[in-house]
């Protein structure tokens, strides 16, 4: 329920933090023409692992209301 929303604000602010940050330690006069933008492989890296750690850590909390009666799982 978090997680999309969360992501989507993580990637709009690295790249907001990332283009602070280049244009702070690079300047035009250095020669260098280097894209604060992060690649494709490091977009997808980060949607795997920010979509893999919710999912596996959600298995066991629900394998546990899974194993009790419905009152017992909705009464804590």
């Amino acid at each position: 329920m978090f997680v999309l929303p969360s992501l989507l604000l993580g990637f709009g602010l690295s790249i907001l933090t990332l283009s602070y940050i280049n244009k702070g330690l690079f300047d035009k006069s250095m020669g260098l023409d280097e894209s604060p933008l992060p690649s494709e492989f490091a977009v997808m890296q980060a949607l795997i692992v920010g979509l893999v750690i919710p999912l596996f850590s959600s298995i066991a909390p629900i394998q546990t209301a899974l194993s009790k009666n419905l009152n017992d799982s909705l009464d804590l």
